[in-house]
């Protein structure tokens, strides 16, 4: 029972009583006491009937907490797991971006090496090339001077 009932209550008692109470010279007092009750009734704080709804609307109030925090709790897990996919997404790429540059590294090697091969085939090339051009050139002019050295052959 709140305090709105209990009051009346009191007020039902004091009208239901008959006796000494209701005698001619006792009926201005309760009279006074019925009036009384009814100021008091009027002038109840608003915060005991904002109390009073409350109370009464405990479980709706209850209910929508509970569905507030059910949605901040799901919401929360969604930005979470998407956090957590876009970390690993950062993850892989990452991971693919360091063996794209160690592919390219592996293959930039392999160009290097390749290429320094190939450029020492083509000095050697020509090395021999101008190593026989030369031997051809010395006899030539061997000849020409009176054929003193033939057929030497330059030191490698």
């Amino acid at each position: 029972m709140d305090l709105n009932d209990k009051i009346e209550e009191l007020k039902e008692e004091l009208i239901s009583q008959r006796g000494f109470l209701w005698s001619k010279k006792n009926k201005d007092s309760i009279t006074k006491c019925l009036n009384i009750i009814e100021d008091i009734k009027l002038n109840l704080p608003s915060a005991l009937q904002e109390a009073g709804y409350i109370l009464s609307q405990k479980q709706k109030i209850l209910s929508s907490a509970q569905e507030a925090g059910n949605k901040i709790v799901a919401d929360a897990t969604m930005k979470a797991k998407q956090l957590l996919s876009e970390e690993k997404i950062y993850k892989e790429a990452q991971a693919e971006v360091e063996n794209m540059v160690a592919d390219a590294n592996k293959r930039c090697n392999q160009l290097y090496s390749s290429t320094k091969e190939n450029i020492d085939r083509m000095l050697k090339s020509v090395e021999d090339y101008f190593a026989d051009n030369l031997h051809v050139i010395r006899n030539n002019r061997e000849e020409l001077a009176g054929g003193n050295i033939i057929n030497k052959r330059p030191k490698q």
